[in-house]
């Protein structure tokens, strides 16, 4: 099956619960199926993280690193998500 297709058989009571789900989010079914397909068989460590390994623990936190209150930086966060939206857009 080089091409992707695949034909499969599920029992009335998956086929439902699928078709059920499918049609809450708004989506085609097979779009759903083949989504809940990909993530079953997902497997980390056939992909390259840009951050590292996502199964590897992160680093203790530093107490001693300095912080900042969210009123002196969400206004600087919401210009730069509001930047990052116009360069998709």
């Amino acid at each position: 099956m080089p091409d992707g297709n695949l034909t499969l058989t599920l029992s009335d009571e998956t086929a439902s619960r699928i078709a059920e789900k499918a049609k809450a989010l708004g989506m085609p079914v097979e779009h759903l199926a083949a989504m809940l397909l990909d993530q079953h068989f997902f497997d980390p460590r056939d992909v390259e993280w840009a951050n590292g390994d996502p199964d590897q623990p992160l680093p203790p936190l530093d107490v001693n690193e300095p912080t900042h209150a969210w009123e002196d930086v969400k206004g600087e966060l919401q210009a730069q998500r509001a930047g990052a939206s116009r360069k998709r857009a």
